[in-house]
């Protein structure tokens, strides 16, 4: 089967994105100046993919849930972390002599080469392949683009997102629903797709209930799949609403923008943490708020979709992990070609875009590899 030329250049953004992250890590571990923070494994190529929430994930796959791990610093456990992928890294572990770190690394690029093919084929349903081609290579040289690669479930869960769209697309409700149950095990905001998806069934019958039919019974596999994580909170730590418990991490829930404007008093009064990177978060976050605005005039269902997710985001007390939780809004993406494609002088930006993100890509990989979000500032 032949390729066509816009999926081959996507293919080529992946390879030379992953290289230049890779390449990256290996110098960034022959630096002296700092320790990694994580030591999860003996491998230090791996172990700089294993930083931050990695640790956390790798420890669920390696002991299950726990109230407590003194080695990784998770005092008050790990239970707000979702157990899907690593469920996932458990799983293939046992095709690699139970090697976690090294499933864990394999599943996130496997799970990401996966992604990157099923948003192409969701954004080529409504928009060109052009603009699709455009769009993918953008998000796969985003300055933070090592999380897709790192031991995170960012990568599942955009596979599962848009696995969950396409096949609402295309009226697959049974697949649709089936992905979307795995994708709200992924994180705490990803049931969000489910009154996406249930929007676009009834959108699909005219909102007219003669036409409702029993594949209306597929959507309750989502609850279902909910309501089984919850009791299994309820059992075992106590509670159904553990994964709420963010007080391990400084991380709670607060009014709309909290976040957005306790950086901005912290960098304009210079008490800010990470001053440059609160700068970049910001920057990034009022950016995708304009871009999932431009993207309701495209597709309502995709903009309702990354509007929801996004008012959780920014009702969080800070915007540390804004730049990570950006891929969750992978339709925002396809907003950029769109914008730009009656713009005289869109080929100079989009280069310019490539050379500046490819310089933070290598900057924030040699960071985040170190676990620099803990041994900077």
């Amino acid at each position: 089967m032949k390729l066509d030329k816009y999926l081959t250049i996507i293919i080529l953004a992946f390879i030379l994105s992953r290289i230049l992250i890779f390449v990256t890590a290996s110098f960034a571990l022959t630096l002296d100046e700092g320790p990694i923070f994580y030591e999860v494994t003996e491998n230090k190529f791996l172990n700089a993919f294993s930083q931050y929430d990695s640790a956390a994930y790798i420890d669920i796959a390696e002991n299950g849930y726990t109230d407590s791990n003194d080695k990784y610093f998770f005092t008050k456990g790990t239970y707000q972390w979702w157990p899907a992928y690593p469920l996932g890294v458990k799983v293939a572990s046992y095709l690699l002599f139970e090697n976690i770190p090294l499933a864990a690394f394999l599943v996130s690029n496997i799970f990401l080469v996966f992604a990157i093919y099923f948003i192409h084929k969701l954004f080529t349903l409504k928009f060109s392949k052009k603009n699709s081609m455009i769009a993918l290579s953008i998000m796969l040289f985003f300055p933070t683009s090592y999380f897709l690669s790192a031991s995170y479930s960012e990568s599942l869960f955009i596979l599962t997102a848009s696995l969950g769209f396409y096949f609402a697309y295309k009226k697959e409700w049974l697949y649709a629903n089936l992905a979307a149950g795995v994708c709200t095990l992924t994180r705490a905001y990803a049931f969000l797709i489910f009154p996406v998806l249930l929007l676009m069934y009834f959108k699909d019958k005219e909102y007219k209930i003669k036409k409702i039919d029993l594949k209306i019974l597929t959507f309750s596999i989502i609850p279902i799949v909910l309501f089984g994580f919850m009791t299994y909170l309820y059992f075992t730590a106590g509670s159904p609403f553990k994964f709420m418990d963010h007080s391990q991490t400084g991380r709670g829930f607060s009014y709309p923008l909290h976040g957005l404007f306790a950086a901005l008093i912290g960098i304009f009064s210079g008490t800010a943490k990470y001053s440059f990177y609160h700068i970049f978060n910001a920057a990034i976050l009022i950016s995708f708020i304009f871009l999932i605005y431009r993207l309701k005039k495209h597709n309502f269902d995709m903009f309702l979709y990354t509007a929801l997710i996004m008012f959780l985001v920014v009702s969080q007390n800070t915007i540390e992990g804004i730049s990570r939780y950006i891929f969750s809004l992978f339709p925002c993406f396809i907003a950029i070609p769109l914008l730009l494609k009656d713009f005289k002088f869109r080929n100079i930006i989009y280069s310019l875009y490539f050379i500046f993100s490819s310089l933070l890509l290598i900057i924030l990989t040699v960071w985040h590899t170190r676990g620099g979000l803990f041994i900077l500032g």
